[in-house]
């Protein structure tokens, strides 16, 4: 079954190619703690390239994620947006990295949105898509 997976990750990964966007995934980690100075550390920031889209929460791509329930019970703002991210590009086997709400923001068209939530699609028990609730 992980093969057949795989195999769908690449067709995600082609399409989202094809039809989506160029998305940065920045990851922000805070330096450490010097008790002599009593200062922090410069943070280090470092992108990723990752292949994506943005819809609306509210949108017919976002309500495959969201239920109408959800969007009701829960706190979504009106302006947040969805964000669709391959698994492949953010590389997650290899290096580790899944969307973090706490370290990670996205830069989308030169805008930078937080993450406020990050669900991962995995089916087989490795990530190939990540659902992302995003606010500017």
């Amino acid at each position: 079954m992980r093969d057949f997976y795989t195999k769908m990750n690449k067709v995600g990964l082609k399409l989202l190619k094809k039809r989506g966007m160029a998305i940065t995934l920045r990851r922000t980690v805070q330096g450490a703690y010097d008790p002599t100075t009593g200062t922090t550390l410069t943070p280090t920031v470092t992108p990723y390239a990752c292949q994506g889209f943005i819809a609306s929460i509210d949108s017919e791509a976002a309500n495959q994620f969201y239920s109408t329930s959800t969007l009701r019970e829960t706190l979504i703002h009106k302006e947040d947006k969805m964000v669709v991210l391959s698994a492949l590009l953010v590389d997650c086997t290899e290096l580790g990295i899944k969307p973090d709400p706490i370290t990670d923001a996205l830069i989308i068209n030169e805008v930078i949105y937080d993450i406020i939530a990050s669900v991962p699609l995995e089916p087989s028990g490795e990530p190939v898509l990540f659902s992302l609730q995003v606010r500017k």
